[in-house]
């Protein structure tokens, strides 16, 4: 990793641009056992490389992360961060509005991975929910597939829920219908339903890369990440927040240049049912795989 780490700086170096960022590791180890012959122990690791590349005007981001040291990928991940910050040089405006949008997979986990937020089966049973009477119901496109897969290769790390309950496999939504919501053991004793929690975040995905969605887009707009993501309304599951780290405009299907960040006012509800596109899952910082989607008609309110 130290090694790695140099190379990485020596890029920027070369490339005249600023790097910040960090390479953490973890490992953990956990076992459960009680008086009713109960008992569970397991181990995980995880490993992740982030950095920010910085000019006088523009940034870029990027980040790799695995299960296994030797599956991240710092020279991409480094070479990724400057190429985005040297494009985003000397930013233009546009105007707020509706447009498509390219969200890369780090982007499409920032928003959609906040769904998880508004699961609560009790919450939704009670009425003070954006799920509320939406069981079974269309809910997202049907190219939309949600799960949690504990068993997951990439991302699946742990096989307990609360208290060592066996992990479920579980689908959110499953092909744009709501199939499920996050049932407590308390929630799930009182409506006689098995309990239902994530550990991680899995979402179907389609064929190419990031780049097959930049060459189909006649005019948009590419985001790398979001951050400052608040809820508006939580009973229309409306956010708000801002891009951050390499936003650009996309015009017969190349990248043009960069532009300034903007502020969005969008449901993710409302985004899983405009994709048009997806390239295939990718890994993302945390236990997660996403696609980059290509999104039409999302909102963008200020500058």
């Amino acid at each position: 990793a130290a090694s790695a780490i140099g190379d990485a700086v020596g890029a920027a170096r070369k490339a005249r641009v600023t790097l910040a960022g960090r390479y953490r590791t973890s490992w953990s180890s956990e076992a459960i056992v009680n008086s009713r012959g109960l008992y569970h122990a397991e181990e995980s690791t995880w490993a992740q490389y982030t950095n920010t590349a910085m000019t006088d005007d523009s940034s870029g981001w990027a980040t790799s992360a695995a299960r296994s040291v030797s599956d991240v990928d710092v020279g991409a991940t480094v070479d990724s961060a400057i190429q985005k910050a040297k494009t985003g040089e000397a930013p233009r405006d546009v105007e707020p509005g509706a447009y498509t949008v390219i969200l890369e997979p780090n982007a499409t986990y920032d928003l959609i991975s906040t769904f998880f937020g508004v699961l609560d089966a009790k919450a939704a049973h009670e009425g003070r929910s954006c799920l509320s009477g939406k069981e079974g119901e269309t809910v997202a496109g049907e190219n939309i597939t949600i799960a949690s897969v504990p068993t997951h290769p990439d991302v699946g790390l742990s096989a307990t829920i609360e208290a060592g309950l066996p992990a479920p496999e579980v689908k959110w939504i499953d092909r744009g219908k709501l199939a499920n919501l996050r049932y407590s053991r308390y929630w799930a004793s009182e409506k006689d339903h098995a309990v239902t929690q994530p550990v991680n975040f899995v979402m179907d995905g389609g064929k190419g890369s990031v780049d097959d969605l930049i060459a189909s887009t006649e005019r948009g707009i590419l985001v790398t990440r979001f951050w400052y993501i608040r809820f508006v309304d939580p009973m229309t599951f409306l956010l708000t927040g801002m891009t951050r780290d390499g936003l650009f405009w996309v015009e017969d299907g190349e990248v043009r240049h960069g532009i300034t960040n903007l502020r969005f006012n969008e449901s993710p509800l409302s985004v899983l049912a405009n994709v048009e596109a997806m390239s295939a899952p990718a890994r993302v910082g945390s236990p997660a795989m996403v696609p980059a989607l290509k999104v039409g008609n999302f909102r963008f309110t200020s500058g």
